[in-house]
This record gives C-alpha cells, sequence and structure tokens, in this order.
C-alpha cells in the first residue's frame, strides 16, 4: 500500500510538470532528435499509466502471498510461483523508476552525445515497456487462475 501512496505522489507530481520525465522539452534539442526523442517519449507515456495496475497488482500479490503462508500445510509450490510473479511486478516497478531516473540525465548529455543517449533510452524503455506489459499480463493470468484460499 505504501508503495501506491508514493506512486500516486510521484505521479500527481510528473503530470504538473512539462510531460516530460527528464524536465527537457524537445526545444532543447537540435531540430534532427526531436523525432526521436518524441518517440521515447511516447514509449513512457504508453506506459505510465500502466503502473497503477502494476501497484494494485502488487497488493493483490501482496494479499495472496500473506494468505498462502498462514495455509497449513504451506504449499510450497504455490508459495514459490506467487514469490516469481510479484518479483516480476517489482522488478517492472523498478525498470520504470530507473527508467526515468537515467532519462532524467538528458540535460546534462553532451550535445555530441544526445543522440546515442536517446537511441540507448529508446531500447531501454522498450525493454521496460515489455517487463511491465508481461508483468501484468502473467499476475493477472495468475490471480485469475489461482483464487484466493487455494
Amino acid at each position: 500500500m505504501r508503495f501506491y501512496y508514493i506512486f500516486l505522489i510521484i505521479v500527481a507530481a510528473a503530470c504538473q510538470s512539462n510531460n516530460s520525465p527528464s524536465g527537457t522539452d524537445s526545444a532543447d534539442l537540435p531540430s534532427e532528435l526531436e523525432p526521436l526523442y518524441e518517440e521515447v517519449i511516447n514509449i513512457h507515456d504508453e506506459v505510465m499509466p500502466e503502473m497503477s495496475k502494476v501497484t494494485q497488482l502488487q497488493t493483490q500479490v501482496t494479499d495472496r502471498l500473506k494468505g498462502q503462508r498462514a495455509e497449513q500445510p504451506i504449499n510450497t509450490e504455490k508459495l514459490k510461483e506467487t514469490n516469481q510473479i510479484l518479483g516480476q511486478l517489482n522488478r517492472a516497478e523498478s525498470a520504470m523508476w530507473d527508467w526515468m531516473h537515467n532519462f532524467g540525465k538528458l540535460d546534462s548529455i553532451p550535445p555530441s552525445e544526445k543522440e546515442r543517449f536517446l537511441q540507448s533510452e529508446k531500447l531501454s524503455a522498450e525493454n521496460m515497456k515489455n517487463l511491465v506489459l508481461e508483468s501484468i499480463k502473467e499476475a493477472t493470468e495468475f490471480l485469475e487462475q489461482t483464487p484466493q484460499g487455494e
């Protein structure tokens, strides 16, 4: 639940900024890099709204984990699977935060390195997006297939 509140605060702050994770807008870039910058931002903007689902699923899977730990006898296979699902959701959340933190360095990158940096961040954003979407899919399927108390 703590993650959810922290997430909401950060999202609210981000929405009040200029809509870019780095604080940079494309006016600070050479015109030939603006399309690449926009591609990277669009990947982030597509996935960011999904982070509320990640937080919600983390809570649900954590609750499921607590229930499994209370069962007697403990089903270690179910416990292991639930931990793996929670770990993937946590990695997805971390990937988003890490990506946003790293992308924030754009302003400090020398102009000669900005294109290489943006290309790298595009790949990183795509990987982060895939991790987030896959973790949501797998956690949702897991919760649907493993009702509480089973």
